[in-house]
């Protein structure tokens, strides 16, 4: 390793020495210290180098050969190491999978990572200091968030131990494996497109048209229109007197429907931004709202725990479907139009036969309530997130369980689909996590610290809201979303079937 300046280069021993031999003629110095093989060395600045041994220790040296500082943390033999002068951290990786980061000036410890099961065989910071990336024998590479410590994105896919990664002159993650194949990784989908200021209060809800303007629904009583683009403020629906609980878009797109404790479902022009039709549901506070693919079916919610299915050309009462015990929290249609899925605050999910208002049968497996439920684009797969803090997954055509996942510290608040084979969920630990539905395992984190409360997608765009009224609009990447070779074990599944 040579040092900033050029003037040292730096190289360690399995005898435990490291010597430093000057590059404009100075005389070669030993530094002797490690009792045993000294496996890494990363410079601090030009006059200081820190070293990872076999001793599970770190040392740091002043060029001029004093050892200044021992530091102690690690169980398992050192065996990755780098630091990054810019943000003032250093961090060592260890044969155990354990990632330590430690205080560059105080040389004090800052923060455990774990997110390996292999050992630790490389570790690199992005120039920004932003990010850091590590390499592991359990064949993934992680990014991690320097700032919250957070994992923001794993990418499994190569056949054996990665031993080696670096980060593109484009910013992007690469990696070299023992299985011979070096792999650029995309960070698209662990990097937040945009962050708005959205909201007085919290939002409750949103939406993405087929022209990839965004509506987010709020407690400030309003729903506020957004540019696909440049996610610019182009206008507000007016019209509710209470929070508004849920947004949806009516096919073909130029329309919306919202829901409000006011007790009102509104139909909106988003062409005009104008009221076409207001339904009074005398239901209490709505709670959510819903519609068919086709259009024809509209949902309302209720806090009385029913839920009604309207005509949406001429907003006819159809049906009131009745069965939870308490407050319906989330409504859908499936793809075919013949059912709905419901959840509620009894912990319970509903299927429902759109035609007649029959309950086809309850999926019952959470205990706390249903905040939130999708369907994948084709209808069959099912995933429900619940204050309990798990998702469950389920097979649409036989109503099995298929896996039931601890998500989320806290509770899980919201989901959606993302395409036919992963979904997003959004928890009250102030985590976004992609998972693969095939495998029920969690390939992506994205920390939200100020709440994420609802969540939606369309094509490669999701939007969360957040409880201090912030939408975060993320560009996702399907291709990085891989879901061959996952590492063994995993401690978030507690059933798969």
């Amino acid at each position: 390793s040579v040092s900033p300046d050029g003037a040292w280069l730096a190289s360690a021993s399995d005898d435990g020495r490291i010597r430093l031999w000057g590059l404009r003629g100075q005389e070669s110095r030993v530094l002797v210290g490690h009792p045993t093989w000294v496996s890494s060395l990363a410079w601090l600045d030009s006059e200081r180098l820190v070293s990872g041994s076999a001793d599970a220790t770190l040392s740091v040296w002043s060029v001029t050969g004093h050892a200044m500082h021992p530091m102690y943390g690690h169980i398992q033999p050192v065996s990755a190491l780098t630091a990054c002068a810019r943000r003032g951290l250093i961090a060592s990786g260890d044969r155990g999978g354990t990632i330590h980061l430690w205080n560059a000036s105080t040389l004090e410890p800052v923060e455990v990572l774990r997110g390996h099961t292999g050992v630790v065989a490389d570790l690199q910071f992005d120039p920004q200091g932003d990010y850091l990336m590590s390499a592991s024998g359990d064949r993934s590479v992680v990014v991690w968030d320097t700032v919250s410590k957070a994992i923001l994105g794993r990418f499994p896919g190569h056949q054996r131990e990665v031993v080696s990664v670096a980060w593109s002159p484009e910013g992007q993650p690469t990696s070299l494996s023992a299985d011979r194949t070096h792999r650029e990784w995309s960070m698209a989908a662990i990097r937040p497109h945009s962050r708005k200021t959205a909201h007085q209060a919290g939002v409750r809800s949103c939406s993405i048209a087929q022209d990839g303007r965004i509506l987010s629904a709020s407690r400030d009583y309003t729903i506020a229109v957004w540019s696909a683009e440049d996610m610019v403020r182009v206008g507000e629906l007016q019209g509710h007197t209470g929070s508004v609980e849920s947004i949806c878009i009516v096919p073909p797109g130029d329309r919306a429907l919202s829901a409000s404790t006011d007790g009102r479902m509104l139909l909106w022009d988003l062409n005009t931004r104008e009221v076409i039709r207001e339904v009074d549901c005398e239901q209490g506070p709505l709670t959510g709202c819903g519609v068919a693919h086709s259009g024809r079916l509209h949902l309302s919610a209720g806090r009385d725990g029913t839920l009604k299915v309207w005509d949406g050309d001429t907003g006819e009462l159809w049906h009131t479907l009745r069965g939870h015990t308490e407050r319906v929290r989330t409504c859908l249609v499936h793809p075919d139009s013949r059912r709905i899925v419901t959840g509620s605050y009894d912990s319970n999910l509903f299927v429902w036969e759109a035609a007649t208002g029959k309950c086809l049968g309850g999926l019952a497996l959470h205990t706390a309530p249903v905040i939130d439920a999708t369907l994948s684009p084709c209808g069959k797969d099912l995933v429900a997130a619940s204050l309990d803090g798990s998702l469950s997954f389920w097979d649409m055509d036989t109503g099995g369980l298929l896996a039931h996942v601890a998500a989320h510290d806290g509770g899980a608040v919201a989901v959606c689909a993302l395409g036919e084979k992963h979904v997003a969920s959004a928890g009250m630990d102030g985590f976004i996590r992609v998972w693969d539905t095939e495998h029920a395992v969690c390939v992506h984190h994205h920390p939200i610290r100020s709440g994420p409360a609802t969540m939606s997608s369309a094509g490669t765009r999701l939007v969360c809201g957040d409880k201090q009224g912030n939408l975060w609009v993320f560009d996702w990447d399907q291709d990085c979303l891989r879901s061959e070779d996952w590492p063994e074990g995993n401690p978030r599944l507690l059933q798969m079937l």
